[in-house]
């Protein structure tokens, strides 16, 4: 048989690709890894974000993985998959290429993992560090080949970041199985004693992104801790000393020195007094504080709790305790102006140099959305138990359908989360580090904006994304400065 012509540096120009010269020997090379025409090759590679990269790591992932990649160029729709993660994410590689198992996930048919699957899997992983983050690791790489082929990846933001939340909070019961076991043993200078441990109830109550199953790929993941005696047997003071060992433990699982890469830090500083406070207390030690002493933002961050792992019926108790407090905040002085001031003092917080680039919490960033959605339903909530949504989403088309809002802003609004949301997605998968920032690089915007659309340019999507800013801006403008709202909060 004839050897297939090498592939022309215009048709590689046209196919996306940028370092011409290297992309034509790359792909001669992984061809004739594969046993494979070039040209059954160039499609799949072209249709991903980033072509150059793509080939880059198919030459490597094929040298040290050829039996694996042979199977998988074998099945057209696993190759395509294939080529879609690595065009779009290198820390993803970076783990298959530590993992080559997890390989085989491409030849599955994509789908988000149920909340369920992922709690099977990780808890099953609960006897170690590194299994609790290669199984983490397993299940995300699910979540991002769903994500990166799908046909409407703005369209399925919701789905995808509860995936992710529901991820985040199975390796957070995992995380605290191993902590329990590793406290309990006797082998462990520092342990206690296996009854007391037992007897000792936890519940992790989930804030911000994860409390709302709303989350990013990479983000800190908020947490609040609540612990009591399950008995007679043990003291409270014994269960918060026990509770705050194991939970100190669990989050150095998630984010400690290990062979395996740390996931995410796991941040407590939203619990009562931030930083100064106990990392753990009892619930009526939570009821006291916001009963007292709490400010107005922190029951603004209450409309996110979630119990999301540790003692269920606990969790529920606490919300049980906290929420009607957070509708009933609305009726403190000045409860609008303190909320509006909050999202001026995020603003100014912002480094100079940033500001241009923030996607989450600059002027028409994610943050304006966020604000201004979470003071219309404090605002009107009080009343109207419709509005008593954790997602953001879910929060507008609420506040659309019960009229707080114009069905059309309420539309612009979604539309206006979905893309933003979407930017932040690509760029934090891209090396699976946690930013809010569009990059200033030229080939890494294009990347970005042909995770998008293949024929979107940097410039268009630059373009598109300050007319987005811009509308977002006039419409948080709009509805969180509305005259009204205090007066109405007041009522």
């Amino acid at each position: 048989m004839a050897r297939e012509r090498s592939t022309g540096l215009s048709e590689l120009a046209g196919s996306g690709f940028i370092e011409l010269d290297q992309a034509q020997q790359k792909l001669a090379n992984l061809s004739m890894q594969l046993g494979l025409g070039e040209s059954k090759l160039l499609e799949p590679i072209g249709n991903t974000q980033d072509p150059d990269q793509c080939l880059e790591l198919l030459v490597r992932i094929t040298r040290d993985n050829n039996p694996k990649i042979q199977s998988i160029a074998a099945n057209q729709a696993a190759f395509v998959r294939l080529c879609k993660v690595l065009g779009a994410s290198v820390g993803l590689y970076e783990f298959l290429a530590r993992e080559p198992a997890a390989l085989e996930l491409f030849l599955q048919e994509p789908a988000l993992p149920s909340a369920e699957s992922s709690l099977i899997a990780l808890t099953k992983a609960a006897k170690g560090v590194s299994p609790i983050r290669i199984a983490y690791r397993q299940q995300l790489l699910k979540i991002a080949i769903f994500d990166v082929c799908s046909q409407d990846p703005a369209g399925q933001i919701g789905a995808v970041s509860k995936a992710l939340a529901d991820l985040a909070a199975a390796a957070i019961e995992a995380g605290l199985i191993l902590a329990k076991a590793e406290l309990s043993d006797e082998a462990n200078q520092m342990h206690f004693p296996k009854q007391d441990v037992s007897n000792t109830r936890i519940a992790v109550i989930g804030m911000g992104k994860g409390g709302a199953r709303e989350l990013n790929y990479i983000s800190d993941v908020d947490v609040i801790y609540v612990a009591e005696p399950a008995s007679n047997e043990i003291e409270t003071d014994r269960a918060l000393e026990i509770a705050t060992k194991v939970c100190s433990r669990m989050m150095r699982i998630m984010d400690g020195p290990d062979s395996e890469p740390a996931l995410w830090q796991v941040d407590a500083n939203l619990r009562p007094e931030g930083k100064a406070g106990a990392l753990v207390r009892s619930l009526d030690s939570h009821k006291t504080y916001y009963e007292r002493w709490a400010e107005s933002w922190e029951f603004q961050a209450l409309l996110k709790a979630r119990p999301i792992a540790g003692d269920t019926e606990l969790g529920e108790k606490y919300l049980a305790v906290t929420q009607p407090m957070v509708w009933e905040s609305t009726a403190r002085d000045n409860f609008v102006e303190s909320v509006q001031r909050m999202r001026q003092l995020v603003t100014d917080n912002i480094p100079i140099s940033e500001v241009d680039a923030q996607i989450k919490l600059g002027p028409g960033g994610l943050r304006d959305i966020e604000f201004t959605v979470q003071l219309l339903q404090l605002v009107h909530g009080r009343t109207d138990s419709s509005l008593r949504e954790r997602d953001t989403l879910g929060a507008i088309d609420a506040l659309a359908t019960g009229g707080y809002i114009a069905r059309d802003d309420g539309k612009r609004f979604s539309d206006h989360y979905r893309f933003l949301r979407l930017l932040e997605h690509r760029i934090q998968l891209s090396h699976l580090r946690r930013t809010h920032l569009m990059p200033a690089d030229e080939l890494a915007r294009r990347a970005v904006a042909r995770s998008l659309s293949l024929e979107l340019s940097a410039t268009n999507l630059i373009e598109r994304w300050e007319a987005v800013k811009l509308e977002v801006r006039d419409l948080h403008q709009q509805l969180f400065y509305r005259p009204l709202l205090s007066a109405v909060s007041g009522l």
